[in-house]
C-alpha cells in the first residue's frame, strides 16, 4: 500500500525515519527532499531533511530566540 500524506509521497527510506519519530510535521520540497519537524514540547525542536534515500541532516532549535545549531550523527 501506497502512503501519502497530502499530495507527498515518501520513499519507503524516507518512512523508516519519519516513522522514528515522535511527532512529525511534514513539508515538502523540490526533487522529493522533505523537511520534517519533530516537536515534543518547547524545548525539543527538531529539523530533519530528509532526501529520497533515507539519508538526512538535523537541526535542533537551542532556545527560543536563540536559534538553530546542527547536531552531529553518528552512523550505525
Amino acid at each position: 500500500m501506497t502512503r501519502t500524506i497530502k499530495e507527498i509521497t515518501p520513499t519507503p527510506q524516507q518512512w523508516e525515519v519519519i516513522d522514528s519519530l515522535y511527532d512529525p510535521y511534514i513539508k515538502a520540497s523540490s526533487y522529493g527532499t522533505l523537511f520534517v519537524y519533530d516537536i515534543k514540547d518547547d524545548e525539543y525542536v527538531r529539523l530533519y531533511v530528509i532526501d529520497p534515500e533515507g539519508e538526512y541532516t538535523l537541526e535542533e532549535l537551542i532556545d527560543l530566540g536563540y536559534g538553530w545549531r546542527d547536531v552531529e550523527l553518528e552512523l550505525v
